[in-house]
């Protein structure tokens, strides 16, 4: 299976300049509070306002296998015309370009030869998962308050920090929750991203921000009740132009909520076989031996009976 088949199967600058976003109409006011935040050197505070019942997920085990993180980049031309293309690009998410999530998806179909197509990469990547672009990492308005992240696996430290635009990426796997408690998940994005959580009793939490969006926290709902061992993770973030980061938190969601990256060393492509006990093994054992002498003594017997 392809990477394609694979994505197909499982998708079913703090100052807002409208000259950035050509054609844009709106002016959201958010982008005005997050500029003053900025000048004042302030950055915006993460706040997970989550309601009071939270939702409890089994973990999928409590070994992983192949340490890493899932992970499929592409990117476009600017001038590539997604699902949300709209000719009179009246609004954010109708721009050439990645502008949306559903632009976002379709640009990770894409295969090389097609229409707007300029490359993608796969891979397993170490954690944690915080990916920023040069430009993001170098605006005032971003740094120091938002710190600075690893460029995506499409660039290098010689890619021109202009052409570092119109990109998506995908992140998946299993992730590994230490110890027992309630928990919950925050993504840092700029532009939009789409985030679950999942386990294996059937419950999961999603959250998504979509168009073209300034740095933005955003959290779940709902807190999660969580036991120790691993749970199913898929992250889509994608950048349209200028400043484009995706960056995943985790918190205790009891006491004062101080979300943070997840360690490189708790993600895991899989989740590893549960060996048979020990007593388990040795009973197998023993029946195979018992029947191996089962067989010989019966072979016996007829070679007996044939003699007489």
């Amino acid at each position: 299976m392809t990477v394609q088949d694979e994505l197909r199967n499982m998708s079913g600058s703090a100052t807002m300049n409208k000259n950035l976003y050509r054609n844009t109409t709106r002016f959201r006011w958010p982008y005005l509070a997050l500029a003053v935040l900025a000048a004042a050197g302030v950055a915006a505070t993460p706040v997970a306002e989550a309601s009071s019942v939270p939702i409890t997920l089994t973990p999928f085990g409590t070994v992983g296998a192949g340490a890493g993180v899932n992970e499929y980049w592409a990117q476009v031309s600017s001038t590539w015309q997604g699902p949300s293309y709209n000719a009179s690009e009246s609004t954010d998410t109708e721009l050439d370009g990645i502008s949306s999530i559903a632009d976002a998806n379709a640009a990770l179909q894409l295969t090389p030869g097609q229409s707007g197509y300029i490359q993608s990469v796969s891979g397993v990547y170490a954690g944690p998962i915080n990916y920023a672009n040069e430009m993001f990492n170098t605006d005032p308005n971003s740094q120091p308050q938002y710190g600075t992240g690893t460029l995506p696996p499409l660039f290098n430290a010689s890619t021109a920090a202009a052409t570092e635009i119109d990109y998506a990426g995908r992140m998946w796997g299993y992730l590994y929750v230490p110890r027992a408690g309630q928990y919950n998940f925050g993504v840092l994005a700029d532009d939009g991203f789409t985030f679950t959580l999942s386990g294996a009793n059937g419950n999961g939490e999603s959250m998504s921000l979509d168009g073209l969006n300034p740095r933005t926290y955003t959290y779940f709902n709902q807190n999660l009740n969580l036991a120790a061992g691993l749970y199913q993770y898929d992250l889509m973030g994608y950048n349209r132009l200028q400043d484009g980061v995706v960056r995943l938190l985790m918190g205790s969601a009891t006491g004062t909520w101080d979300p943070t990256m997840i360690p490189g060393g708790d993600f895991y492509t899989s989740v590893a076989a549960v060996p048979l006990p020990a007593s388990l093994g040795l009973m197998g054992f023993g029946f195979a031996a018992l029947l191996g002498v089962a067989v010989v003594t019966s072979r016996k017997s007829r070679q007996r009976t044939r003699t007489v």
